[in-house]
């Protein structure tokens, strides 16, 4: 730390030149050389600004060294948790692929027998009724011709 000088006599001299008895000027001066050695103290000197510099440079560094490990932590946390969701995202999607896949072959199944169902009912419907359809057109082809008669006899065969 720096020593405080002051010169008590060029002040009490100074005090003396403006008409400042010679006892009160003499007084003055030692008391304010007190003031200023115990102010002067309390100064910080160029040494303990430059330590206080470099500490607070050391903490600095230190702390961003630290937030810089700690970022590359969590950018490394916030890779392995994409990378899980998009395996995780990946796994679901095949299940999805999987359980849809099931669902279009069992619903396809299903129709198929479905179809089956319906033409063995048809093919039991006709056999059953197959003697019937022939009556029934047997039955159209009788009325068809009995009407082609009916209305050839009305239009072209006119009595005179």
């Amino acid at each position: 730390m720096a020593v405080a000088t002051f010169d008590t006599l060029k002040f009490a001299n100074t005090l003396k030149a403006a008409g400042v008895p010679e006892k009160q000027a003499e007084a003055q001066a030692v008391a304010f050389a007190e003031v200023v050695q115990a102010n002067f103290k309390e100064l910080a000197s160029r040494d303990d600004l430059d330590r206080a510099v470099n500490q607070l440079q050391a903490y600095v560094d230190q702390a961003v060294k630290e937030l810089r490990r700690e970022i590359g932590e969590a950018r490394s946390e916030a890779s392995r948790e994409h990378v899980e969701a998009r395996s995780e995202a990946s796994r679901e999607n095949v299940d999805l692929k999987e359980l849809l896949s099931r669902k279009i072959d069992d619903l396809r199944r299903d129709v198929m027998e479905e179809i089956h169902k319906v033409n063995a009912r048809l093919d039991t419907f006709q056999a059953k009724h197959a003697g019937d359809m022939a009556l029934i057109r047997w039955m159209l082809g009788v009325i068809i011709t009995l009407g082609v008669g009916v209305a050839a006899r009305l239009f072209f065969f006119r009595p005179t």
